[in-house]
């Protein structure tokens, strides 16, 4: 059963009554922020992921991750991905989201949390088999994502002699570009870091362009010795002395709800200070003891034992421009209006040209045309989301 302020919300976006075409919708966000590009921003999406909870909550798209499944069934070198399977992470851009989505961690303080940088690019597994690569992909939806063996190949090389005494091996973590090859390499084809990562993880990259990817690990999962690393901090540690690249992280134990704000600072001031290689997106703050961390359970496809921090200089900030032109683009369904506009460079060096309209009626209820003026939100990973002159998403309007 869904109420009138859901209906209102579908009216405002369009799509009035039809259930089908919204959710043939979220499935191109899905889609395309599968393939680097998102459409809308977290807290958009997670918006339009609540609506069609409450109008179609057996959609099979509820179940999904944003990243595609590669359609290849699970082999026995994946056991790992089918006991610990790759899960979302609740995003917080407020303080009371903080408190809500981590509110089982905050209600048992103290507390010892490991907090790293949330890295801005794409997530990956590879599996080792007695120190030997033998499979690496995206993570997937349901299954696993696109085949990047050969990717991970190149980087890490085929053999990693610190993991031969283990059977059955999995580390996670993301494929990400350097702010210095962005710049310096890549900028001139590709608008962001992200962007970048999605072209460089292609079929036909070449080994020259592979020389910019580089996978930096956050988790390792060891078959049959799961108590060997008991905290988040020791598997970081353990990467980083076998050869892996790791993120930036800090051990500290919460005592209050203030203690989440200094760690906030701290790595707000390491990122000011450019001394890490890497685009971020925010701050990743977990429950640092295993045990305790999934003894915390799950909150639909997100552990409760952590959370994505997006506030201070992670902040979606409010931008206007001039529009210049409307283009039209073709989706699966229907052709999306996107305005063109002046060139806006964001505070975190970014430059944005475009901004999505969504549908024709938005168009006309904001009167988006060339010449007028266009308000727009803009989160890094996330692109743009278009908003009213007074900060409104389309949703509020």
């Amino acid at each position: 059963m869904f109420n009138s302020v859901i209906m209102d919300k579908l009216e405002k976006l369009g799509f009035g009554c039809d259930i089908d075409a919204f959710e043939s919708y979220f499935r191109e966000l899905q889609d395309a922020a599968a393939d680097g590009e998102p459409l809308v921003q977290d807290p958009v999406y997670d918006e339009y992921r609540e609506i069609l909870k409450a109008v179609k909550p057996e959609s099979e798209l509820l179940k999904n991750n944003w990243e595609k499944d590669s359609g290849e069934e699970l082999k026995d070198y994946d056991e790992l991905l089918k006991q610990y399977g790759m899960r979302s992470i609740r995003t917080c851009t407020t303080d009371d989201e903080i408190k809500r989505n981590f509110s089982k961690v905050l209600s048992e303080l103290p507390v010892e949390v490991c907090t790293s940088f949330k890295l801005n690019g794409h997530a990956s597994r590879v599996v080792f088999e007695r120190g030997y690569l033998v499979s690496a992909t995206t993570r997937g939806r349901s299954k696993k994502g696109r085949d990047i063996t050969r990717h991970l190949k190149h980087i890490l090389g085929e053999f990693n002699e610190y993991l031969e005494p283990y059977e059955l091996v999995e580390i996670r973590g993301e494929l990400i570009v350097t702010y210095d090859d962005f710049n310096n390499k890549l900028k001139d084809k590709c608008k962001t870091p992200l962007s970048s990562v999605t072209s460089l993880v292609r079929d036909s990259v070449t080994d020259d362009e592979l020389d910019m990817l580089h996978f930096v690990a956050y988790k390792i999962i060891i078959k049959d010795n799961t108590d060997m690393l008991p905290t988040l901090a020791d598997e970081f540690e353990y990467l980083d002395s076998i050869g892996f690249e790791i993120p930036l992280y800090s051990v500290t134990t919460l005592t209050e709800f203030s203690d989440i704000l200094n760690v906030r600072h701290g790595f707000e001031e390491v990122k000011k200070e450019n001394k890490f290689p890497y685009d971020t997106d925010g701050i990743v703050m977990a429950i640092n003891d295993d045990s305790e961390f999934y003894s915390e359970g799950l909150d639909g496809n997100a552990f409760f034992g952590n959370i994505a921090i997006k506030m201070g200089m992670w902040e979606c900030n409010m931008y206007t421009s001039t529009i210049t032109d409307i283009v039209w683009e073709r989706g699966k369904s229907w052709f999306t209006p996107k305005a063109v506009v002046e060139p806006v460079v964001t505070a975190g060096g970014a430059t944005v040209t475009t901004v999505p309209i969504y549908n024709v009626k938005v168009m006309n209820k904001l009167h988006l045309i060339p010449g007028e003026q266009i308000h727009f939100r803009f989160g890094g990973e996330t692109g743009v989301q278009l908003l009213t002159a007074e900060g409104l998403s389309v949703t509020e309007i």
